[in-house]
């Protein structure tokens, strides 16, 4: 099973990723490096996936936006995926969470009795037990360092929380992984989406400047999220009713939560 993704300019989440997707029953992966050889990381992005069927190819060439992002996606994907094979999708801040089937191979042949090319999820944002947004990852389970989980993107972005997961190879991947044009099995299963943490506020004010110069439509998303973490002296204000936050061991992720169309 081939899982497909592009790195920009953070590969802190790198070995757990590699790992999780690893225990998942994925066995190759295809990385798009942004700027290919040029890129400063790429040789530890090399190191890193030494241990594993990686292969590593040139992924954005310019800026990188969601657009840029699925056309590299796109271009791994014909190469290396044959139309009728699976491919998983994920962006390096994404764990896929399965559950309660136990791999991906388990999760698949649902998805084909149900004659469907796609399985789609939910992002969930995953945050500390204080709200703050460290700087660095640890070698701490990346579950651990980000307890609760909550609809971040949802309620102070006004994102989109569907996700695609698995589609077939004659399926093309959009911006954000949002959309789709095949039959898709719906799922309740989780997208963990570890992104608060790092530079995040500089890094939504680049992006939210980024966007709008380029007229990409999802610049007021980031806007709208760098202006509430500002307003909340950079942290996530976990007691704020609107976030929901909770444990993120209580999962939703039933197999009863299931529809295709």
């Amino acid at each position: 099973m081939q899982l497909i993704f592009n790195i920009e300019d953070s590969i802190q989440l790198l070995p757990q990723f590699l790992a999780h997707y690893t225990a998942l029953g994925f066995n190759r992966f295809h990385v798009g490096v942004a700027r290919g050889q040029a890129n400063p990381l790429h040789e530890q992005i090399r190191l890193g996936c030494a241990p594993f069927d990686c292969t590593i190819g040139h992924g954005v060439s310019a800026h990188f936006t969601g657009p840029a992002d699925a056309d590299a996606a796109n271009v791994l994907r014909s190469k290396y995926v044959a139309p009728a094979d699976w491919y998983g999708i994920a962006d390096l801040d994404e764990f896929h969470d399965y559950s309660p089937f136990g791999s991906v191979q388990e999760l698949l042949e649902v998805a084909v009795a149900h004659q469907a090319n796609v399985v789609s999820g939910k992002l969930w944002d995953r945050i500390t037990t204080d709200g703050s947004i460290p700087d660095r990852i640890t070698n701490a389970p990346v579950s651990e360092q980000f307890p609760l989980g909550c609809e971040l993107t949802r309620v102070v972005a006004g994102g989109c929380l569907k996700k695609v997961m698995l589609a077939r190879g004659s399926v093309p991947i959009s911006p954000g992984h949002h959309s789709h044009r095949a039959k898709a099995l719906r799922t309740q299963f989780r997208v963990h989406h570890f992104k608060w943490h790092g530079n995040l506020l500089d890094r939504l004010r680049r992006r939210a400047v980024l966007y709008r110069e380029l007229g990409l439509p999802w610049w007021g998303e980031f806007q709208r999220m760098l202006d509430y973490l500002e307003r909340h002296g950079g942290r996530i204000p976990i007691a704020d009713p609107q976030l929901d936050c909770r444990d993120a061991g209580q999962t939703a992720c039933l197999k009863g939560g299931i529809s295709c169309d």
